[in-house]
């Protein structure tokens, strides 16, 4: 019995720690290591508003206001709840103030967790508002719903979204 629940107790931790979202495209901030693997450590960021890795980083995709863009990004692990599915959102954040300021994420695109196996790789396409410019970031997250797992898994992306010039916005 005791071994039963030392064995129920160490599979919780394990289950704890195993959701990770990883964010391919545009590349998220830091390293981006282990999409081969389930539950790599350079998915895992619980810490809002970018899992820790909060401060600017170098802008590594450049696009334009009113853009439809792909973004990808990876359930490297899950946590998958039958009564309370979470989901994964796509949001845009404003940097201002050289980097040192953040605007209220604005959420683009939702999609619900449907307890898609560890390393599905999902491809969503956003509409980028008309009027936006300069340094922005990606954030995708995932609300796990989940109140044995952490509530919230982000990675971040710096972007540069320009003015469309010659003719407006193709949307």
């Amino acid at each position: 019995m005791k071994v039963l629940i030392s064995s129920a107790f160490f599979l919780g931790l394990v289950a704890l720690g195993s959701t990770h979202l990883c964010l391919v495209f545009p590349q998220q901030r830091g390293n981006v290591t282990g999409l081969d693997a389930a539950a790599a450590p350079d998915c895992y960021r619980v810490t809002g508003p970018c899992g820790g890795m909060d401060t600017a980083g170098h802008v590594r995709t450049v696009f334009q206001e009113g853009d439809m863009v792909s973004i990808t990004y990876q359930k490297n692990a899950g946590h998958w709840v039958a009564a309370t599915p979470g989901y994964f959102a796509i949001s845009l954040i404003k940097l201002s103030n050289h980097g040192g300021t953040l605007s209220a994420p604005q959420e683009l695109k939702r999609r619900e967790d449907k307890n898609e196996p560890n390393l599905t790789i999902f491809s969503d396409a956003v509409q980028l508002p008309a009027g936006v410019h300069g340094h922005h970031i990606i954030q995708v997250t995932y609300v796990t719903n989940n109140p044995a797992a952490p509530a919230v898994f982000y990675q971040c992306a710096d972007v540069t979204i320009n003015t469309r010039t010659g003719g407006g916005v193709v949307g």
